[in-house]
């Protein structure tokens, strides 16, 4: 029997695996900000009036804005999905600008601020699980 010349493994490396809280938050987060994605950057499409109209109409500009940002959370959860630093940059990143921009704009803490700070939430979780598989990280 011939003997191996290379006895090393250079086969696929391992692949690490996430646990299922993660990934179902991950999936949660990535399926409930697409769906806000397209529902608030598809707004003009749908006409003048949002679903339970809001008591005072936003500026012409709140709306795509808020667009923008929740394609970023989508796409900082896709990082932290491929286990990418930078997904949880942007996660960070586009939760404390929402936060921030709600907190200078509305003028108040109320229903909008809840929906920020589950941004927040987000960010904290995967922030923890980060921490935990570091090492699996790019």
């Amino acid at each position: 029997m011939a003997r191996d010349p290379f006895p090393f493994n250079v086969g696929e490396a391992k692949k690490p695996r996430r646990n299922l809280f993660i990934t179902l938050a991950l999936m949660a987060i990535i399926l409930f900000y697409g769906a806000n994605t397209v529902i608030l950057l598809g707004f003009p499409l749908f006409g003048k009036a949002m679903p339970g109209d809001l008591p005072t109409p936003p500026e012409a500009w709140m709306i795509p804005t808020a667009g923008l940002l929740s394609l970023a959370y989508m796409a900082g959860a896709f990082g932290v999905w491929w286990w990418r630093r930078w997904g949880l940059s942007l996660l960070w990143t586009t939760a404390l600008t929402t936060v921030a921009a709600e907190l200078i704009f509305t003028g108040s803490i109320g229903s909008f601020l809840i929906g920020s700070m589950i941004m927040v939430l987000g960010a904290i979780v995967a922030t923890i699980w980060v921490r935990v598989k570091r090492a699996h990280f790019d």
